[in-house]
C-alpha cells in the first residue's frame, strides 16, 4: 500500500483529506476458499485542490489487486459490457470516455465491435495491468 502524494489527473501535490476513516476494504479480493487471505487497505478519499478530482488517498498492492482476479470473467461481465457498449455506441451526447481499472479492455473492445460512436473522440483507459 503507497500513499498518494500528488493528483493522479493533474500531478498537483495539493491534496485535501475529504473523508478519513479507520474502516479498511478488501483489495480486490474474490475469496477461492474459506482460509484465502484478503489483503485490506484505509479507504479514505482526497479531493486535489487544483483540478477538484477526487481520489482515494492510498493505493492498493497491483501485484496484490490483479493476482489471479485480473482474469476473471463471467457472463454477468459480458452482459455489462455489451450493454453500457450499445449504450454508449447509441448515445452521440457521450464525446469521451475515461475506464478505471479496465483489466483486459474488454469492454473498449465491446464498444469498438458495436459500430463505434462517430462523435467518441477520446477513450482513456487507466489501468496497470492493460498492456
Amino acid at each position: 500500500m503507497t500513499e498518494q502524494t500528488q493528483c493522479i489527473m493533474c500531478k498537483s501535490t495539493s491534496l485535501t483529506t475529504l473523508w478519513h476513516t479507520s474502516k479498511r476494504i478488501a483489495q480486490g479480493c474474490y475469496p477461492v476458499s474459506k482460509d484465502h487471505p484478503c489483503p485490506d487497505m484505509p479507504f479514505n478519499i482526497t479531493m486535489c485542490r487544483n483540478c477538484k478530482t477526487h481520489q482515494l488517498k492510498y493505493f492498493g498492492d497491483p501485484a496484490i489487486i490483479y493476482d489471479y482476479q485480473a482474469n476473471f470473467y463471467g457472463s454477468i461481465r459480458t452482459t455489462m459490457n455489451d450493454l453500457f457498449a450499445k449504450f454508449v455506441t447509441a448515445n452521440p451526447n457521450i464525446r469521451s470516455l475515461l475506464e478505471i481499472g479496465a483489466g483486459s479492455g474488454a469492454l473498449a473492445e465491446a464498444i469498438q465491435a458495436n459500430h463505434p460512436n462517430p462523435t467518441l473522440s477520446s477513450y482513456t483507459i487507466v489501468d496497470p495491468t492493460l498492456s
